[in-house]
């Protein structure tokens, strides 16, 4: 945070603060979160051809090691090891709708978005 001078009046610290506060937008708009183009992704719980063709449409992959994925496609969230061992590493567990989003954009879209 800025801290304002004796001589710095009201007006001046919040056209300061308010160009710092576009600065730091722009910066965000720049540099989007991407998702890594070569994600290795997961389905459990339901089989979609359809789906699978997208991901590797897209030049991701398909793995069945729980090691290897970093997002994992599920169709209803059921308390089983693969879902707990993901959780507890840290890896994104979508809906089905994730994968249809990233064949809309083009490319894999962010899965914590």
């Amino acid at each position: 945070l800025l801290q304002e001078s004796p001589e710095m009046t009201e007006a001046e610290s919040v056209t300061v603060n308010d160009q710092d506060e576009k600065q730091v937008d722009e910066k965000q708009n720049e540099n989007p979160r991407k998702f890594d183009q070569k994600c290795r992704v997961m389905f459990s719980g339901y089989r979609c051809k359809d789906h699978a063709k997208i991901v590797a449409d897209l030049g991701g992959r398909l793995t069945s090691k729980l090691k290897n994925c970093s997002v994992m496609v599920t169709d209803q969230l059921r308390i089983t090891s693969k879902i707990l061992t993901m959780l507890g590493r840290g890896v994104p567990v979508v809906s089905p709708a994730w994968v249809l989003e990233c064949e809309e954009q083009g490319e894999f879209v962010d899965p914590w978005d």
